[in-house]
């Protein structure tokens, strides 16, 4: 019966896609009259819009009408489709017609069926320049418990701020913190971020800011201001400043209609170094190493970090009752402007996140000195990779907040150099034909990812040293992206600068030069320039 009532199900699907694909081309929907169905039917021109280009986690099953496998995965993969319906996207790819073969191919799929998981979040593909998303194969049990656990697995919090503190500094800096988005705070009494929630928050990445409000003692004052009588409610304070409770059920569709109306229609530009949230940022000319902005972060935040490869240079201070040190901080994000985002840059309120003089001295912080004078920040500089903790290897600028060439130089003094210097033409004729090996393991996931093509990004410099901002981009890229950074210098006249420059028809100093189909142009002939990487 069940392998009957799959046949059957499968069967819709593929008279709906056939139906769909032969109308314009690129409808992912059945038609009127065919059954609803919540499993997306995907073909090559629809695959980016619905997988690659949106933030949320998706399972795709790649499969051929005459897979018995598949018709007995059906029924399961729609149970998976209606109840993730809202918090995540499930798809299929029929890999026996002609509009999908491409994206079979393109994801080496010789066997069905094929069930790959993407992660949440989107980066800019090295090659086409478009959107992609990091995958797993997934070889589980083939149940709808779990395929669904696959798919929510993927899911974290890291677009969400978390209070645990009343201090006014932490709701004000987060009020304010990306102010073209409206703010969705839920008011809770679970110690964990649901499924839901996280799969809102990416659904709505870059289009609405999320945060979370316990309700123990500490967050009394919040609940007060918005008038918060139980637990657990959601509301969103709009640009303008006022709020708007939601007032039905917490349920992905009513919800995603009600914040439909406050989100943007476009997500803000993400950050060339990566993710939103705690993380992430914009992208553009003027932004090739990533939007500052100067993230407020609670204790939590500390060991999400200490796990990632960026660094990070973190404001410490201590608000008094009442206070919020704001106009500091405003003062330390104008400074940041002029430094550029050469690093992730975030705020603590020692006070608001609980810290104490012990965790304070770990970090290098002088906690009787932020006792005294709380709103005098004290900047931090973690180091690259994770474990940061472990080696301890904290930098704390002694120098002034008024002088950013002087601190964006010590910063940089601090970046390491994953760059590669091109000394002659046999060096630089070997770094063009690099492959997939000269990638740190992290940038390599499968087979298919060492046999792919890499992209080099190459600068040529007047300078005899690699300059600093460069340095920084190609260790935010490091292990994050298949690109590999070289350069070389003119001042070197046995170099091959020379040469290269005339091979690539690049007539100015100091200029970006992709290849391995990644666009780049030069903006103002400075080295900060805009790749599309």
């Amino acid at each position: 019966m069940h392998r009957r009532v799959g046949s059957l199900l499968l069967l819709l699907l593929l008279l709906a896609a056939g139906s769909s694909a032969a109308s314009d081309g690129s409808s992912t929907k059945p038609q009127q009259g065919q059954p609803s169905n919540d499993v997306v039917l995907l073909i090559t021109d629809t695959f980016a819009d619905v997988i690659e280009r949106q933030p949320g986690p998706a399972m795709v099953m790649f499969m051929i009408p005459d897979c018995e496998a598949c018709h007995m995965l059906t029924p399961d993969l729609q149970k998976v489709a209606a109840n993730l319906k809202g918090i995540a996207t499930v798809g299929m790819v029929n890999c026996a017609t002609v509009p999908s073969v491409r994206t079979c191919k393109a994801f080496g799929v010789h066997e069905f069926p094929r069930l790959l998981v993407f992660n949440t979040g989107t980066k800019l593909n090295p090659y086409t320049g478009g959107a992609m998303k990091d995958f797993d194969k997934y070889t589980g049990p083939p149940t709808a418990r779990a395929l669904a656990a696959a798919i929510t697995a993927k899911l974290d919090d890291t677009q969400i701020s978390h209070v645990s503190s009343s201090s006014p500094s932490w709701h004000e800096a987060f009020l304010q913190q990306q102010p073209k988005l409206a703010k969705v705070l839920l008011f809770t009494d679970k110690n964990a971020s649901t499924v839901l929630y996280m799969g809102l928050s990416w659904s709505y990445a870059r289009r609405l800011a999320f945060a979370e409000v316990r309700s123990s003692g500490e967050g009394a004052a919040l609940l007060q201001q918005y008038g918060v009588a139980q637990m657990p409610t959601l509301l969103v304070v709009k640009t303008d400043g006022t709020h708007e409770v939601y007032a039905g059920p917490l349920k992905a569709a009513p919800l995603r209609a009600f914040l439909d109306v406050h989100a943007l229609k476009e997500p803000l530009p993400e950050a060339a170094a990566g993710r939103g949230g705690p993380f992430g940022g914009a992208e553009g000319p003027d932004a090739l190493l990533g939007e500052v902005t100067l993230q407020p972060l609670q204790a939590g935040n500390l060991t999400d970090i200490d796990g990632r490869d960026e660094m990070w240079l973190l404001a410490f201070y201590r608000a008094a009752e009442g206070a919020t040190c704001l106009t500091e901080l405003q003062q330390l994000q104008s400074l940041l402007q002029e430094v550029q985002g050469i690093v992730q840059y975030g705020s603590i309120d020692a006070a608001a996140t609980g810290l104490d003089a012990a965790q304070l001295q770990q970090y290098g912080v002088d906690a009787a000195a932020l006792e005294q004078q709380g709103c005098q920040l004290q900047l931090v500089l973690l180091p690259h990779g994770k474990g940061k903790a472990a080696k301890g290897e904290y930098g704390k600028w002694s120098g002034p907040l008024d002088d950013a060439k002087a601190l964006q130089s010590w910063v940089l003094e601090q970046v390491p150099d994953f760059s590669i210097r091109l000394s002659n033409e046999l060096e630089a004729d070997a770094f063009v034909a690099a492959t997939a090996d000269s990638l740190p393991p992290a940038a390599i996931r499968s087979i298919d990812d060492r046999r792919a093509p890499i992209g080099k990004v190459f600068l040529f410099t007047a300078r005899p040293d690699v300059p600093g901002l460069y340095k920084a981009l190609a260790a935010q890229h490091f292990g994050r992206s298949r690109l590999v950074f070289g350069w070389a210098t003119t001042a070197d006249k046995e170099g091959p600068a020379m040469a290269l420059m005339q091979k690539m028809n690049v007539s100015m100093r100091d200029e970006l030069c992709c290849c391995s189909g990644v666009v780049c142009r030069a903006v103002r002939g400075q080295l900060a320039c805009w790749c599309n990487l």
